[in-house]
């Protein structure tokens, strides 16, 4: 069966091959605050390390 939380992350994984990154160590969580959504990702972190980008830039090029 697949759940919210395998879609989101097929999303994501394929969101992270754009900057060239195959295989992000990145992490899918339940925000301790409800208000914070239903899940995070911390993806953006991940690769604004990798890439030398700041986080906001490149959670701006995934939504995009």
């Amino acid at each position: 069966m697949i759940t919210i939380k395998d879609k989101i992350r097929a999303i994501v994984h394929k969101a992270s091959k754009t900057f060239g990154i195959k295989e992000p160590n990145f992490k899918i969580e339940i925000p301790k605050i409800a208000s914070h959504g239903d899940f995070s990702c911390n993806l953006a972190l991940v690769l604004a390390k990798e890439v030398g980008k700041s986080p906001r830039d490149i959670a701006k090029q995934i939504i995009d």
